[in-house]
């Protein structure tokens, strides 16, 4: 009965992983940046400043007329868009559907630039040139699949042993009482 629950406990602990990646925005100008985070605030995506191992949310971001800054307020981001600055669920850029915190990744642009002690909560004027690199969260459906693919497996093996242990753990008790 113990290895009955033992692979239950597997069976139902095996699921779906849902994955999301990191998509480099390849932008060459800023013009074409511009046009960029221009066309992903209007998709209302959470924009966040990384500067090092700090994170800015940049709130009501909007590109200057002449196209060459990004004005903002930084703040702490939100608890709800934490979970890629740890790379996701145990740095395997992995989220929980079931959290609602988690799901918020999908949904981030996050602006790297060189390290600096000068960038701090408030008023900010980012020039576009300081942009390192500029990253769009999406869901990663080709690994998330995969995972679902190798859970199901996992699943059908897992019941049909289990299906197995009990059809032997009611033969013997059946066999015992004769």
């Amino acid at each position: 009965m113990k290895k009955l629950f033992v692979i239950g406990a597997m069976v139902l602990l095996t699921g779906c992983n849902h994955y999301y990646k990191a998509t480099q925005l390849q932008s060459p100008g800023n013009i074409h940046k511009a046009e960029a985070i221009d066309s992903l605030k209007n998709e209302k995506r959470y924009f966040i400043l990384r500067n090092g191992d700090r994170a800015f949310f940049m709130r009501n971001a909007s590109i200057s007329k002449d196209k060459q800054v990004i004005v903002s307020l930084l703040q702490n981001p939100g608890v709800d868009h934490r979970l890629h600055l740890i790379n996701g669920r145990n740095g395997k850029l992995r989220y929980k559907t079931k959290i609602p915190h988690d799901r918020h990744v999908l949904n981030e642009v996050h602006f790297y630039i060189t390290p600096d002690a000068k960038t701090i909560a408030g008023p900010n004027s980012l020039d576009l040139n300081s942009i390192q690199k500029i990253e769009i969260i999406e869901k990663d459906k080709k690994r998330t699949r995969e995972s679902a693919g190798v859970g199901l497996i996992v699943g059908i093996v897992g019941v049909s042993a289990g299906l197995t242990l009990f059809i032997i753990a009611i033969g013997e008790a059946i066999a015992s009482l004769f």
